[in-house]
């Protein structure tokens, strides 16, 4: 008797064991189909953002392209114009826009008297140096050179100072033309 009660109670574990496995199988399959379902639809979803972002792209370049065609269309005239002997603000150059600048803003002597008596001194047409000399050295507070600024002078009482590091007078009025 124990030995079919032994017998019956393997056949049952081992019945058991086949419905799990068969269960397991199923899950597994289930799972495996319904992953297979769920990448397809995230590829196709991601395949359907890299169309659009190719689309908005194409049309970036194509806006480029007219906007470059453009301004070659510009610049065929300014050329042209140049050529005609037209004085367009292109042909101006540097020179012009520096005096046109200074005509529409202009720049009283700052209130550093160094720079003031240089300024009053009549001193050169344009000093770009990299450390001018003072215009009196016996009341100079710098044992040297003045320091680093360059002193432009482009009429009377027009003043432009280029400060190459932020120092010096008119580095303010600097600030604002190179943006920092």
């Amino acid at each position: 008797m124990v030995a079919k009660k032994q017998e019956e109670t393997t056949l049952a574990w081992q019945e058991e064991n086949l419905a799990w496995e068969a269960r397991w199988q199923e899950e597994n399959l289930d799972f495996h189909n319904r992953w297979q379902r769920e990448d397809i639809t995230q590829e196709e979803v991601q395949d359907q953002a890299d169309q659009e972002h190719r689309a908005k792209l194409l049309t970036l370049e194509w806006e480029q392209i007219q906007v470059l065609q453009e301004q070659n269309v510009i610049q065929g005239q300014a050329v042209q114009a140049m050529n005609d002997d037209h004085q367009t603000p292109s042909s101006l150059g540097l020179g012009g826009f520096v005096h046109s600048c200074c005509c529409l803003v202009p720049v009283p002597c700052p209130a550093d008297p160094l720079v003031t008596a240089y300024c009053s001194a009549g001193g050169p047409l344009l000093a770009l140096e990299r450390n001018p000399p003072c215009p009196s050295a016996e009341r100079s507070p710098w044992p040297g050179p003045c320091p680093r600024s360059a002193i432009a002078r482009l009429g009377p009482g027009l003043l432009l100072t280029l400060a190459p590091h932020g120092h010096g007078a008119g580095a303010a009025w600097n600030d604002t033309i190179t943006g920092r």
